[in-house]
């Protein structure tokens, strides 16, 4: 079919291949740029039992499931930065999945008061202490608890199992309110 001397049917073949190269390029490109080196570093760590991906609209979500590890922060801090060093801002969130059974499960929900409230009012150390009230209660084999910046990070081990908690610490702090400028020429809000 032609169009004002031009060949439609040519011009919409050569559109579709040259799409079809630019897609395949893409998807090239992504396999050994990010899927590959991604794989890669997952399989090569000895704490990471198995992984999945999700893309999401807000980006890359990697669900791992965890080994029995000594210290969860640093392992979930080498992942989530050797998973960023290759996903770049796809990477939107690590979520950690464990071994827990019920029993350590319980013992999570009478912790996680002690954790929020030292969340909401800075005091780690009740929570701390709570925390392993709770744990020689349950005659856990152990258990660790430690805060950073962003997280409050939780594990508590009996046996085999094993049950891993990240809290982010940033969700929850209160908001900051500022009082409005009054009066001509005001200062703002200050000490005095």
């Amino acid at each position: 079919m032609k169009l004002k001397g031009l060949n439609v049917s040519v011009i919409v073949g050569a559109f579709v291949i040259t799409l079809g190269i630019i897609v395949g390029m893409r998807y090239l490109a992504f396999r050994t740029q990010v899927e590959k080196p991604l794989r890669d570093f997952l399989r090569n760590s000895r704490v990471v039992r198995s992984y999945s991906i999700t893309e999401t609209k807000a980006g890359s979500v990697l669900e791992v499931t965890l080994a029995d590890v000594d210290d969860l922060r640093e392992t979930y801090l080498d992942l989530r930065d050797g998973a960023r060093s290759i996903l770049g801002h796809r990477l939107k969130a690590v979520v950690v999945k464990d071994a827990w059974t019920k029993e350590l499960g319980e013992v999570y929900y009478r912790a996680h008061f002690a954790i929020y409230e030292a969340i909401s009012t800075g005091n780690f150390r009740d929570m701390a202490v709570s925390i392993g009230a709770e744990a020689k209660k349950a005659r856990l084999d152990r258990y660790r608890v430690r805060v950073d910046g962003d997280n409050v990070y939780l594990q508590l081990h009996k046996g085999p199992h094993y049950l891993y908690e990240i809290v982010p610490r940033v969700a929850f702090q209160p908001p900051i309110s500022i009082p409005a400028q009054t009066g001509a020429g005001g200062a703002g809000p200050g000490p005095w």
